[in-house]
């Protein structure tokens, strides 16, 4: 264990830096290792930074930080339980990011080869991105994004708030998204099926491309493209359903 009432710094320039214990800091804190920074638990009154140039970066339990929270880990970023008081990014050239809870007030970037993400509360989105593979994100609360991508599938879930994006969402594969009490978006490429699914909520979407057969349920419908669409069901359940394309519209 080891603890600061002030700023701990924790530096390895050519191996890694591993906590078997509690750390705590009263103030920020950063950890650097080489070929990686594996963390049991971590409290930081102030913000937390940890970076791995070769390796990568992970705790196996609670990480949590009074104020902005990063992790950048070359080959991978991986935690149990993170909590950050304010901004959070998350970074990973090689590898993957997974992050099983997290807790963010303020704005979260998440850019990995593939990207994980589970949440009890709600998160709001800089930027979530994969760049080898799918996006997955689940969380109970609202859920919001200025942007996301992947190069494989992309599923997002709110279970018992609603999902918008105010950018581009952009799958090179399926996109499966679900939000209980609505799902918001200005443009949707998928490129392949696509499932919505807007709950007791509206669902809109002001341009959607989808290559794939598109399933589209909500309270109301209103949809539009810029392409064709070709629909395996298409329902409203309380409310009208529009759908405008500037190609083939099947039904």
């Amino acid at each position: 264990t080891a603890s600061a009432t002030g700023a701990m710094t924790l530096t390895s320039t050519g191996g890694s830096v591993i906590g078997n214990g509690a750390l705590t800091s009263g103030g920020n804190f950063t950890a650097n290792g080489k070929t990686g920074v594996t963390l049991t638990t971590l409290s930081a009154g102030g913000s937390a930074n940890l970076t791995s140039s070769n390796g990568s970066v992970g705790a196996s339990g609670a990480v949590g930080a009074g104020g902005n929270f990063a992790a950048s880990g070359a080959n991978g970023v991986g935690f149990g339980s993170l909590t950050s008081g304010g901004t959070t990014s998350l970074t990973s050239s090689n590898g993957t990011i997974n992050v099983s809870n997290l807790g963010s007030a303020g704005l979260v970037t998440a850019v990995g080869q593939v990207v994980t993400l589970s949440s009890t509360g709600a998160l709001s989105f800089a930027n979530a991105q994969a760049t080898a593979g799918g996006l997955q994100v689940t969380s109970t609360g609202k859920l919001q994004f200025a942007q996301a991508s992947a190069t494989g599938a992309i599923g997002i879930t709110s279970s018992a708030g609603s999902l918008t994006a105010t950018g581009p969402i952009t799958a090179g594969g399926a996109v499966d998204l679900s939000g209980a009490s609505g799902i918001g978006l200005g443009s949707l490429t998928s490129g392949g099926t696509t499932l919505l699914d807007g709950g007791a909520g509206a669902l809109t979407v002001i341009d959607l491309i989808s290559p794939g057969a598109v399933t589209a349920t909500a309270r109301s419908l209103d949809i539009g493209s810029t392409g064709g669409l070709t629909f395996t069901s298409l329902t409203a359940t309380g409310g009208g359903a529009r759908v405008a394309t500037a190609g083939d519209l099947t039904l």
